[in-house]
């Protein structure tokens, strides 16, 4: 069973385009994006229409995707970061825009926990850079054996 586990597109639909033709050369049990489909790149609405045309396709909410419905969550993006974010949030159409509001952070899918930041807390935007912060992920786990994180 082979699963697409893909994050941080950042409205880059070449290198999305590129990752789905890649995957499509096989059946393919489940599309799974870990956040991040807008913010820097160019398309941001194709990124998300092309990802909500793929049946059953789950996308989780990440931190730029946050920034771009909730101005709120721009407090530790740096300028570049948020000049893509404000390029995002003026191009998205309204529909795209809900999309993004209702991404979940987390998805349990049975044989691996899927999330953009740390399990712990994914809604705080951690990055697992040290011991530290890899020991609150694994204990944030549950059963699990296996996360996919994004970021």
């Amino acid at each position: 069973m082979k699963h697409v586990v893909f994050s941080d597109v950042h409205g880059n639909l070449e290198a999305l385009e590129a990752v789905l033709a890649h995957a499509g050369r096989d059946d393919v049990a489940s599309y799974v994006c870990l956040g991040d489909l807008v913010g820097y790149g160019a398309n941001p609405n194709e990124c998300i229409e092309r990802l909500r045309a793929i049946e059953g396709a789950v996308c989780l909410k990440g931190n730029h995707d946050a920034a771009t419905v909730d101005e709120a969550q721009r407090t530790f993006f740096h300028e570049v970061a948020l000049e893509g974010v404000r390029f995002s949030e003026k191009a998205l159409t309204p529909e795209n825009r809900e999309f993004l509001e209702k991404l979940p952070y987390a998805y349990d899918a049975g044989t691996f926990l899927a999330v953009h930041a740390s399990p712990f807390r994914p809604e705080a935007w951690e990055y697992v850079l040290d011991q530290a912060g890899a020991e609150r992920a694994f204990a944030s786990m549950g059963a699990h054996h296996v996360a996919f994180i994004g970021h």
